[in-house]
């Protein structure tokens, strides 16, 4: 079977035969997976909200804009 030889999604199969995992990348990877531990996430989907505060799983809207309205509210200097 010959490779794909156009991008799909964005995506260039040609030079993935060259993106093996170096040391590099696995670092980098290992690095995300301890953030993630960090903010919670133990599952997908996860959102992390200024790096602050994390939304486990499918959440309804109405838990979304509460928690925007939070990170915005603690991220947004007080005068006074």
């Amino acid at each position: 079977m010959m490779p794909v030889q156009r991008p799909c999604c964005g995506v260039n199969f040609l030079g993935t035969a060259d993106a093996r995992p170096s040391l590099t990348c696995r670092e980098a990877v290992q690095a995300d997976f301890r953030a993630a531990r960090r903010y919670g996430a133990t599952g997908v989907p996860f959102f992390v909200l200024n790096r602050a505060y994390g939304l486990s799983g499918a959440q309804p809207a109405d838990t979304f804009l509460s928690a925007l309205r939070t990170a915005h509210a603690d991220a947004t200097p007080t005068t006074g």
